[in-house]
């Protein structure tokens, strides 16, 4: 029956302001402008955690020097120098890596019986840091990025990989939702 002329502007007939194409402009420009921004940073700090997991998981160096029957021994390799705890000859309990890498200061990481099983914690040069979880020799599960401006990033790891619901949280709480598949925004 309105066929015969256009809608008002901002009606719900159709159409909108200028002040409402405004506002959705400036709304997905800053979508992009957080994805962009969220997605760099995640990177940032993924490239050399990335580099270091696999050298990490399932490495078999003899430990050199302290108890390491049952108690605290210390492996070096090239890379870098664990530090862990021994019962019965194997690795258990709580282990540091100390890693040669200019973005990376130390990795946290618990053993049970020779392999990565629990929680772990990756610490920055720049005093940011990052929660992970180990399953058998694998990263999966939750996990959280925590920078000292008290912003943070919580997602998912799937066979080591960002995967799932990635959640960046601002030092103000306003938050940005991204999915994520296999390390990269989907």
């Amino acid at each position: 029956k309105n066929a015969g002329r256009a809608p008002e502007p901002g009606t719900t007939g159709g159409g909108f302001t200028d002040a409402q194409r405004a506002e959705f402009a400036a709304t997905g420009d800053r979508r992009e402008k957080e994805l962009l921004y969220t997605s760099r940073i995640v990177a940032h700090y993924h490239t050399p955690f990335n580099l270091w997991m696999p050298r990490i998981i399932g490495v078999e160096i003899a430990c050199s020097s302290g108890d390491c029957t049952n108690g605290i021994g210390t492996s070096k390799s090239e890379q870098f120098e664990r530090v862990a705890h021994y019962k019965d000859g194997k690795l258990n309990g709580a282990a540091t890596f100390y890693v040669t890498d200019p973005m990376i200061k130390h990795i946290n990481v618990t053993y049970e019986d020779n392999r990565l099983l629990g929680p772990g914690t990756v610490y920055y040069h720049d005093g940011s840091y990052e929660n992970i979880t180990f399953t058998y020799d694998h990263l999966a599960g939750e996990a959280a990025l925590v920078f000292p401006n008290k912003e943070a990033v919580f997602f998912n790891r799937n066979n080591g990989k960002v995967s799932g619901l990635l959640e960046y949280v601002y030092a103000d709480y306003s938050r940005v939702k991204i999915l994520y598949r296999n390390d990269a925004p989907f």
